[in-house]
């Protein structure tokens, strides 16, 4: 009966579907030293767990220091920025001309202006169409 219930908690185990009260059943069987042949396979398995479990670390951890200019170095980068930008900005608003006119007269004229130049740039680029319209006209005579 004790064998029978100790596969189905294998299966159980290799599913993962395991609680931990049958994880320790199973860990107590194997360590009993009193297994089934059939089920000798997985005693150095759940031996090696016995044996981590017990494992505990000497070693040194060496964790290494900060050194101290270190930690200064992005508070002078930041005092550096802020002086920079002190000792260039000089204060005044500088009073830029970005092509506004008081004048509505003045603004209508530039503005006609420019879309004139635009639609002259616009119907080169359309004269280059007219001579794909006469290939089309060319290569369908052919075709059909």
């Amino acid at each position: 009966m004790e064998l029978d219930r100790i596969e189905q908690l294998l299966e159980k185990y290799f599913e993962g579907e395991t609680t931990l009260a049958e994880e320790k059943a199973l860990k107590q069987y194997f360590a009993a030293g009193k297994v089934a042949p059939h089920l000798e396979s997985y005693m150095p398995l759940f031996n090696a767990f016995a044996e981590a479990k017990e494992e505990t670390f000497t070693g040194e951890i060496n964790i290494p220091q900060e050194r101290p200019l270190l930690r200064w170095i992005p508070l002078a980068a930041g005092f550096a920025i802020v002086l920079g930008v002190l000792f260039t900005y000089d204060g005044s608003q500088s009073q830029h001309d970005y092509g506004t006119y008081k004048d509505p007269q003045i603004a209508a004229l530039k503005a006609k202006q420019t879309l004139y130049m635009v639609s002259s740039f616009i119907d080169e680029g359309t004269d280059q169409l007219d001579a794909l319209g006469e290939f089309k006209k060319t290569t369908d005579k052919y075709l059909k």
